[in-house]
């Protein structure tokens, strides 16, 4: 579980630092994904593309740093899984195969599935049942006595 959590943070890092440089400086998103984007159309490219990697860092890193906020991973999976299901469209529809776009769907597959398995990871352990340690019958006895019997009553009724 460590090792997952350390994983995480290490790709919301590298994620987080490839938004900033293209955010600053887009032309980082165009020459690392073969686009050209001429006159004001850099500004998408600095926008999209920044937001994508950015956000998807800030969840990483915001759940790698507190276990408990877990749920966030779902978003770079989401996003990421999102991503590889259109590239996948795109080559059934016939756009062209290139060792770039493997290695983005490689990519993308493997972050997918490095979130997902976090978000388990973590959704086992902190689960309210694996965090107690009372034994089922007493939190079943504590969860469904009467109400007489938890304010002390020892009336059958009303009164």
């Amino acid at each position: 579980n460590l090792v997952l959590r350390i994983l995480v943070g290490l790709w919301g890092l590298g994620f987080g630092l490839l938004a900033v440089q293209g955010i600053i400086d887009p032309k980082v998103f165009t020459t690392q994904f073969g686009i050209e984007a001429p006159g004001a159309s850099i500004n998408s490219v600095r926008s999209d593309f920044g937001a994508f990697f950015l956000v998807s860092a800030v969840c990483a890193l915001w759940a790698a740093a507190k276990p408990e906020k877990a749920k966030l991973l779902y978003v770079p999976a989401a996003l990421y899984g999102t991503a590889l299901v259109g590239r996948l469209i795109g080559l059934g529809l016939g756009d062209p195969a290139s060792a770039a776009n493997n290695q983005a769907m490689i990519i993308e597959g493997v972050s997918t599935l490095l979130m997902l398995l976090q978000r388990a990871a973590w959704a086992h352990k902190l689960s309210p049942i694996r965090r107690s340690a009372e034994p089922v019958e007493a939190r079943f006895a504590e969860k469904h006595r009467s109400p007489s019997v938890a304010f002390g009553s020892t009336g059958s009724g009303l009164r």
